[in-house]
């Protein structure tokens, strides 16, 4: 009901009364299935995370939030790269960003 109401699938400010192809709500289900096993699996690994290892990524995240926003974005993550570390091509820090996240931004609790 959410998805139907959002304006990206109206139609003319109304959600069209037509059925979902079997396919798609197949592809739908499969994609939840996965996001929730994604989450499980980096909560099992986030388990066995000691606490110095814990400051150190509090204190890397630190460091690449320049900002302070709690987020991290390819800007600054490019920008961090750029000065500190290595000189990667965007296009490489852009696809670094897309494996950790979809929305290209990092919080704290994604990173």
């Amino acid at each position: 009901e959410e998805i139907l109401s959002h304006p990206w699938v109206q139609e003319g400010g109304v959600a069209p009364d037509v059925p979902m192809e079997s396919g798609v709500v197949a592809r739908l289900q499969g994609f939840a299935a996965l996001a929730r096993i994604k989450e499980e699996a980096v909560d099992v690994i986030a388990s066995f995370v000691t606490e110095k290892q814990l400051r150190g990524l509090r204190e890397l995240f630190k460091f690449l939030d320049v900002d302070h926003t709690g987020t991290i974005t390819v800007e600054q993550l490019s920008e961090v790269l750029r000065r500190k570390v290595a000189k990667l091509p965007h296009a490489e820090v852009q696809r670094l960003m897309l494996d950790m996240d979809v929305n290209g931004i990092i919080d704290y609790e994604d990173f």
